[in-house]
């Protein structure tokens, strides 16, 4: 590891998992082989990243605050897409704040789809059917 915290993971000696808690932002990590996995007869635990590796792809993680200045931009595209339709999403509503314990503990079991939401009252901006 070096000062800043970049790591190379060369061959397969140590899990990502491992690695990436020592990451710092905007690192790069090399996926050079994956020789443990080569003569294996199922996938390790955890993602597969031999997709990864056989197709070379690239992959970065970003968050919204990296693109400040595009909010306003990105709420009027994506606003006037969800009125015409062309986006679509699913909500996971629970319905009472008493529920919403049991479902924070379900999304670290994946018992959810889309967006996890808890209803405690109407919403008077929007008709329910």
């Amino acid at each position: 590891m070096t000062p800043r915290g970049a790591i190379a993971i060369i061959g397969n000696p140590c899990p990502v998992h491992a690695a990436a808690v020592a990451l710092h932002a905007a690192a790069r990590i090399p996926l050079v082989g994956l020789i443990s996995q080569y003569n294996a007869a199922e996938p390790p635990p955890g993602p597969n990243l031999m997709p990864l590796l056989i197709k070379r792809a690239l992959t970065q993680g970003f968050i919204v605050s990296d693109h400040p200045g595009r909010e306003a931009d990105f709420l009027r595209d994506v606003s006037e897409w969800l009125k015409e339709g062309k986006i679509r999403y699913k909500e996971d509503v629970v319905e009472g704040l008493e529920n919403a314990p049991q479902a924070f503990l379900g999304l670290f079991r994946g018992e959810n789809f889309g967006k996890l939401l808890v209803r405690v009252g109407d919403d008077p901006t929007r008709t329910r059917g």
